[in-house]
C-alpha cells in the first residue's frame, strides 16, 4: 500500500479535494449522453472538418488538441514517432530504420497511452525504443493526439496526451456504391524505401461490410551526410533496413441499431539495431552482491543494499584486431562494414471486435464494446563479429539464433454507455479489464547447448536466465467523463480509478535447489530473511477538471488542472540485464512507489478571417518522478537503474498563421520544455576523526589516546536536468494551392543545441567505512554525464497534384526532406550519436476508388 508523509498527505487531500467538489456537482445529477460525431479542425492544408474518435463530444477542442490526418501520414515516416514529429510539442525517440515511439512534452513510454481505434496497443515498444509500435500509420486514415481531461478515458497517467492511430481494420460503415478503397506506392531516394499500402472495403448486401488492408514495406540502410568507418568516410549508416508486411482482413454487421465487427491482423518485422559495437560484446559489469540464495534465479529481488559500493564494468574487449587492422576503443556505434549489427526478428497476431448498440434501454443512447487480443513476440540476434580472420567456431554456429526474446500476450476489454443529456450534462462511464503474461529471456545458444552437452549438464534444470521474469498483469479500471455548459462556458469533469495486480511465476524447485546450495558453500546468507514472493498489488486514482471559456466568436481560452496517479510498470519494477538495443545494462527497482503529477496547462485559441493562433503553456509537478538513471558508463556503453525522485516539467508550445487568402497561409510554430529533478538523499559514509593526540581521561585518571570528531562524510546529490530532454524548436511554413489541383509547401524547422543534460552525481562507497582521519577519502564522488546534441536545420519541400475522374481521385505527390542534408542527432533518442536519414526524396502516388 501506499505510505505517505504527513506534508504530502496534507497536500494531497487538498488538492484531491478541490478537484473532487465541483466533480461531483457535475457527477451527481443523473448519468446520459447524446453521441454525436466530434468535429475538429483538421491541421492539414485543406480547411477540412475530420471527426475526433477519441472524445465523445462534440465541442471541446483545445489549443492542443490535433488530427494529423491521412494526407501528411503517407508522405512521412513508417514509424510512429518520426510521422508525429513534426507537430508542435511532440519529438521522436528515433532508433534507426524500423521504430520510433513519440515524445510528448519530454514524456514518453508508459506516460504515452497509445492506442488503436481507442485500444490499447499491446506490444513491447513500452520497453525500449527499439521495439516498433504495432500500429501502422501508413494505414491509418487519422492519427490523433488528445490532451486533457478526456485522457482520463483512457489512461490515469498521461496528462502529456493520448495517441490514437485510427483505422478502418474493422469496417464501420458500408459503402454505399458496393466498394471503396484507396492505394498507394512510394519510393525514397535515400534509403531505396518502396512501399505498397492498399485497403479497400466490399458491401456484402445492405448490412454486411468487408474489409482488408494490406502493407508491404523494404527499405535498405539510410544514408547520412557523412560518418567514418574505422578512419574511412562513409555515408551509410549500418544497421538501419526494414522490412515489414501487414495483412488485416475484418467484417461487420452494421444496421441503423446495432453494430458488430472482427477484424484479424497479422504483422511481420524485420529492421536492424543500429549503434551496437561489438567491442562491448564481452562486457560484463560488476552492479551487485551474489549473497542471497534468491540472487542467482530472480536478481530483480535485490534491494539498494545488495548494490555494490561502486558498480562498474569488466572484461570489455578494448583493442582488437579485425582484417589486419588495429580497432581502438571509443567507437560509438558499430561503423565496421565488415560485420552486420544485431536485427530484430518480430510477429504479432492481432484480434479485434468492436460493437455499438444504440438506445438500448432509458437513460441510455448507446452502449460501445470493444475487445482486443494480441499474441506478440519478437527475436533480438546478434550475429557476432564475422570475417575470415576473426570468425570462430562459436560465432559460426550461434549466428542468427536470438540472444533475447520477448513475448507479450494479452487479452483488453472495454465497455461504454454514453447517457442522454439531463438539463445540459453529457457524459460517458465505463470499466476497462485487461490481462497481459509477459517474458524476457536470454536463451541458451547452440554453444552452450553444446557444451553442457559434454559436461554432462541438463539444461532444462538451469537456471531462467530472465531479463524480464515471467509474470501476468491483471488490471481493472473505471472511468467518466461528464461535460456541461453554462453560457459561454464549457465545463468538463473525469476520473479514472485502475487496481494492479502482478504475480511473478517462481519455479520453487530451483529456489530449493540453491537454498540446499547455500546451505554448504555460504551459510552467512541465511542470516538474511526470505524476500516477499506475493504478488505486486496497487492502485491509482486520477481526476482532471477541465474549462474552455468563449470569450467572443474569435476568442477563446482553455485551462486544465489534474491529478494523475501512475502505477510502476513491470520493466521498472522487474528488468534485470544486459539491453543490447539501448547499449545498456538495466535494472528495474521492486520497491518503486507508484508516482504522482498535479498538472496544469493554460490554452489560447484566436480564429479570424486572416490570423489563427493555438498557443499552450503546462506545468507538471511530480512526486515520485520514476526515471531510469544512470549509474556508470563506459564511453557510450551504460549502467542504469530505475530511480524516483521529485520533478517538475513545464514547457510552452504552438502556432501562429497568417491566412492571405483562401489558398494561401504562413505558420510560424515552435515548442520549447524544460524542467529538473529534486529531492535527492545524500551518500552518507563514515565518521571523520581528526589525528591522534594525547589526552587526559578523569573518569580513569591517566593519560591516553583521543580522536576530535570532525563530522560526517557524505556525498550531496543536486538538483539535475531530466534525462534526454527534448531541445527547443522553432520553425515556419508555407502552404499554397490552386484550383487546378495543385498545392505547394515549403518546411523549415531550427533545432537548438542542447546542452541542459543530465548529470547524476554518485558516490564510491567501497571504502565508506575505512575512514580514520581527514585525509582518508572514504566516500568519493563521481559524475556520469548525458552527451550533448548539436543543433541543426531541417528543410522541406513538397508538391501535390490532385485530380478526379469520376468517382475517383488520383494523387501524386512530390517530396524533399532534409535538402541541406544536416547531419541530425536527437538528443531525446535512446542513441543520440546515431545520425538520422540524411536529404532525400520521395514520389508518392495514390488512388482513391
Amino acid at each position: 500500500m501506499k505510505s505517505f508523509s504527513k506534508e504530502n498527505l496534507g497536500i494531497n487531500m487538498y488538492f484531491h479535494k478541490c478537484l473532487l467538489i465541483p466533480f461531483c456537482v457535475l457527477l451527481g445529477i443523473t448519468v446520459t449522453v447524446q453521441a454525436q460525431t466530434q468535429k475538429i479542425e483538421d491541421i492539414n492544408v485543406e480547411e477540412n472538418i475530420a471527426t475526433f474518435h477519441s472524445s465523445p463530444f462534440v465541442q471541446g477542442k483545445k489549443p492542443s488538441d490535433l488530427i494529423v490526418k491521412k494526407d501528411i501520414l503517407k508522405l512521412r515516416s513508417a514509424t510512429l514517432g518520426n510521422a508525429l514529429s513534426n507537430q508542435p510539442g511532440i519529438h521522436s525517440n528515433a532508433y534507426g530504420g524500423g521504430a520510433s515511439r513519440p515524445v510528448i512534452r519530454a514524456q514518453e513510454g508508459v506516460r504515452i497511452k497509445i492506442l488503436n481505434n481507442n485500444m490499447d496497443v499491446i506490444d513491447a515498444s513500452v520497453i525500449s525504443p527499439d521495439h516498433v509500435v504495432a500500429a501502422d500509420t501508413l494505414l491509418s486514415s487519422q492519427v490523433e493526439i488528445l490532451r486533457g481531461t478526456p485522457t482520463l478515458l483512457y489512461a490515469s497517467a498521461s496528462p502529456a496526451g493520448v495517441i490514437n492511430v485510427i483505422d478502418n481494420s474493422v469496417p464501420t460503415e458500408v459503402p454505399t456504391k458496393g466498394y471503396e478503397g484507396e492505394a498507394i506506392v512510394r519510393y525514397n531516394t535515400n534509403n531505396h524505401e518502396k512501399v505498397g499500402t492498399i485497403g479497400t472495403t466490399f458491401a456484402l448486401g445492405k448490412n454486411i461490410a468487408l474489409r482488408f488492408e494490406g502493407l508491404k514495406r523494404h527499405a535498405e540502410n539510410y544514408k547520412v551526410p557523412s560518418m567514418k568507418i574505422n578512419g574511412a568516410d562513409t555515408t551509410t549508416m549500418p544497421d538501419t533496413y526494414n522490412k515489414s508486411q501487414v495483412a488485416s482482413l475484418g467484417l461487420s454487421y452494421i444496421s441503423e441499431k446495432a453494430m458488430l465487427g472482427v477484424a484479424y491482423r497479422d504483422r511481420r518485422d524485420k529492421y536492424g539495431i543500429p549503434g551496437h559495437n561489438h567491442e562491448f560484446d564481452t562486457c560484463a559489469e560488476h552492479f551487485m552482491t551474489w549473497e542471497k540464495y534468491w540472487l542467482g534465479p530472480y536478481p530483480h529481488l535485490m534491494e539498494d543494499e545488495d548494490v555494490i559500493g561502486f558498480p562498474h564494468f569488466d572484461r570489455c574487449r578494448r583493442v582488437h584486431f579485425h582484417d589486419g587492422v588495429l580497432h581502438e576503443p571509443g567507437k560509438p556505434v558499430n561503423f565496421e562494414n565488415y560485420s552486420s549489427g544485431p536485427w530484430i526478428d518480430m510477429h504479432t497476431k492481432k484480434w479485434d471486435v468492436r460493437g455499438e448498440l444504440k438506445n438500448p434501454f432509458a437513460g441510455i443512447e448507446k452502449i460501445n464494446l470493444s475487445y482486443t487480443y494480441s499474441n506478440y513476440f519478437h527475436d533480438e540476434k546478434d550475429p557476432g563479429v564475422q570475417n575470415e580472420l576473426t570468425k570462430n567456431f562459436d560465432e559460426l554456429i550461434n549466428y542468427g539464433h536470438p540472444t533475447a526474446n520477448f513475448s507479450h500476450k494479452g487479452h483488453n476489454a472495454r465497455l461504454e454507455f454514453h447517457h442522454k443529456p439531463v438539463d445540459g450534462l453529457k457524459g460517458v462511464f465505463g470499466m476497462q479489464y485487461q490481462t497481459l503474461d509477459s517474458i524476457a529471456q536470454v536463451p541458451y545458444l547452440p554453444t552452450d547447448q553444446l557444451n553442457a552437452w559434454l559436461s554432462g549438464v541438463n539444461l532444462s534444470k538451469a537456471d531462467p536466465r530472465h531479463l524480464l521474469p515471467p509474470h501476468k498483469l491483471k488490471q481493472i479500471s473505471f472511468f467518466g467523463l461528464e461535460q456541461l455548459r453554462v453560457g459561454n462556458v464549457l465545463l468538463s469533469a473525469g476520473f479514472r480509478y485502475e487496481r494492479q495486480h502482478i504475480d511473478i511465476d517462481y519455479n520453487e524447485e530451483i529456489l530449493k535447489r540453491h537454498k540446499e546450495a547455500f546451505k554448504h558453500t555460504k551459510p552467512v546468507a541465511f542470516e538474511h530473511k526470505d524476500p516477499d514472493y506475493s504478488a505486486y498489488e496497487e492502485h491509482a486514482l486520477s481526476m482532471s477538471l477541465g474549462m474552455i471559456w468563449d470569450i467572443n466568436d474569435y476568442l477563446s481560452l482553455a485551462g486544465t488542472i489534474s491529478h494523475n496517479e501512475r502505477l510502476p510498470s513491470p520493466m521498472e519494477l522487474y528488468f534485470h540485464g544486459k539491453h543490447l538495443a539501448t547499449h545498456t545494462f538495466e535494472h528495474g527497482n521492486k520497491n518503486l512507489k507508484p508516482e504522482e503529477s498535479n498538472n496544469f496547462e493554460l490554452g489560447f485559441s484566436f480564429y479570424s478571417d486572416h490570423w489563427e493562433a493555438n498557443l499552450s503553456a503546462y506545468i507538471n509537478n511530480f512526486e515520485n518522478y520514476i526515471f531510469n538513471e544512470d549509474i556508470a558508463s563506459d564511453e557510450t556503453l551504460y549502467m542504469r537503474r530505475f530511480a524516483q525522485s521529485k520533478a517538475r516539467i513545464f514547457g510552452l508550445e504552438g502556432s501562429i498563421s497568417y491566412r492571405f487568402n483562401d489558398n494561401h497561409k504562413l505558420t510560424v510554430m515552435g515548442d520549447v520544455v524544460d524542467g529538473k529533478l529534486s529531492g535527492f538523499s545524500d551518500f552518507i559514509g563514515a565518521k571523520i576523526f581528526g589525528p591522534e593526540y594525547e589526552c587526559y581521561d578523569e573518569e580513569w585518571d591517566e593519560w591516553t589516546t583521543c580522536w576530535d570528531l570532525l563530522g560526517i562524510n557524505k556525498v550531496e546529490r543536486p538538483d539535475r536536468k531530466p534525462p534526454r530532454l527534448p531541445p527547443a524548436r522553432l520553425g515556419l511554413r508555407w502552404e499554397s494551392k490552386n484550383n487546378n489541383g495543385w498545392a505547394f509547401s515549403v518546411d523549415y524547422m531550427h533545432v537548438f543545441d542542447q546542452n541542459k543534460i543530465s548529470i547524476s552525481t554518485l558516490a564510491d562507497r567501497s571504502h565508506r567505512d575505512d575512514i580514520s582521519t581527514p585525509e582518508d577519502e572514504g566516500l568519493v564522488k563521481y559524475e556520469v554525464r548525458e552527451l550533448p546534441t548539436k543543433g541543426y536545420d531541417l528543410l522541406g519541400v513538397g508538391v501535390q497534384y490532385e485530380k478526379k475522374f469520376g468517382d475517383k481521385t488520383l494523387t501524386v505527390d512530390l517530396r524533399g526532406d532534409n535538402l541541406l542534408n544536416q547531419n541530425v542527432r536527437i538528443h531525446n533518442s535512446a542513441l543520440p550519436y546515431v545520425s538520422q536519414m540524411g536529404r532525400n526524396f520521395s514520389l508518392n502516388l495514390g488512388l482513391r476508388f
